[in-house]
C-alpha cells in the first residue's frame, strides 16, 4: 500500500503534509528548551510519538517531551500528549487538544516507544524515571489512556544518548546506551509485563548509539560511533559480533 505523509513534528510545531503550521499546531512543549531551540527544533531523541486512535482511523495522539534545566542539566519534568483531528482544514488536519499533561515526573529525556497490545488494537506506551529502574506503562485503547502502571525493570539510566525500542514482533525490548551498555528484556503484550532481563557489557567507549531489531526478530544491532554489533536474542549474553566499522569516509556538503 502506497505510505502518505500526514503530519509530523519538530517538538515545537506541528506541521501539516504540506510544511505549513497545522491548523492549532503551534505553541507544543511549552518550556525552557523550546523557546531557547525554537529555531532548530528539539533535539531530544525519541521524544515524539504517533500513536493513532484505537477504532478511529482520522485521530492521532501524539505524545511528546521538552526539558527543563533545575539542576543544571537537562530533565524531563512531564509527558505530555496532543490529539489531532485529520477530517479538519480540509483534511490537512487540525490540532483539537494540546499539551495535555499525561505524567508529572523526573523523566528520561525523550525514549518514548510503544508497542501494539496482542489484541492487535490497543497500544503500550512507555516512559522511564529518570536515575530509576522504575517505567511507565499507559494502555491506549477507544476508551482513552489508562494509567500509568509502574514496573522496576531493574537498569538505572540517566540522559545518555541511547535508544530503547521493541521488536517487530513484540516480544522483546532492547534498552541500549554507552554509559549503562545492554539491556534485553521478554514481553508480554497481554499483561504489558517486562521479564527475564539479560544484560551485556559491550565495553564501547563512544558518546552515543542506538539499537535495531532483524524484519523476523532473530538478531539485535547495536551501533556506536564507530563498530555496529550483532546479536542473536536466543543467547543475547555470548553472541556479540562485530559486523561493520567505520572507516572514517566523509561526503562533502
Amino acid at each position: 500500500l502506497p505510505i502518505y505523509l500526514l503530519f509530523y513534528s519538530n517538538g515545537i510545531y506541528i506541521a501539516n503534509a504540506l510544511d505549513d503550521t497545522m491548523q492549532n499546531g503551534s505553541g507544543l512543549n511549552p518550556g525552557y528548551l523550546t523557546t531557547n531551540h525554537y529555531n532548530v527544533g528539539l533535539t531530544i531523541p525519541q521524544a515524539n510519538l504517533v500513536i493513532p486512535f484505537p477504532g478511529d482511523s482520522t485521530k492521532y495522539y501524539l505524545f511528546h517531551e521538552t526539558a527543563e534545566h533545575p539542576q543544571s542539566i537537562y530533565l524531563t519534568l512531564q509527558l505530555l500528549y496532543s490529539v489531532v483531528d485529520m477530517t479538519l482544514d480540509s483534511a490537512k488536519g487540525g490540532v483539537v487538544q494540546k499539551n495535555t499533561v499525561l505524567l508529572n515526573d523526573t523523566l528520561i529525556l525523550g525514549r518514548l516507544t510503544a508497542v501494539k497490545h496482542a489484541n492487535g488494537r490497543d497500544w503500550w506506551l512507555m516512559s522511564h524515571e529518570w536515575n530509576s529502574g522504575r517505567i511507565y506503562k499507559f494502555l491506549i485503547t477507544p476508551y482513552g489512556i489508562q494509567g500509568p502502571f509502574i514496573q522496576n525493570i531493574f537498569t538505572v539510566r540517566l540522559n545518555y544518548a541511547g535508544q530503547m525500542l521493541f521488536s517487530p514482533q513484540g516480544d522483546k525490548f532492547a534498552y541500549y546506551d554507552p554509559n549503562d551498555d545492554l539491556d534485553v528484556w521478554d514481553f508480554d503484550r497481554c499483561s504489558g509485563y517486562f521479564s527475564n532481563r539479560r544484560h551485556v557489557n559491550i565495553n564501547d567507549t563512544a558518546a552515543g548509539g542506538g539499537v535495531a531489531f532483524s524484519s523476523n526478530g532473530q538478531f539485535l544491532y547495536v551501533s556506536s560511533h564507530r563498530y555496529v554489533y550483532q546479536f542473536d536474542v536466543n543467547d543475547i549474553t555470548n553472541s556479540q559480533f562485530t559486523v561493520a566499522i567505520y572507516d572514517g569516509f566523509q561526503s562533502g556538503g
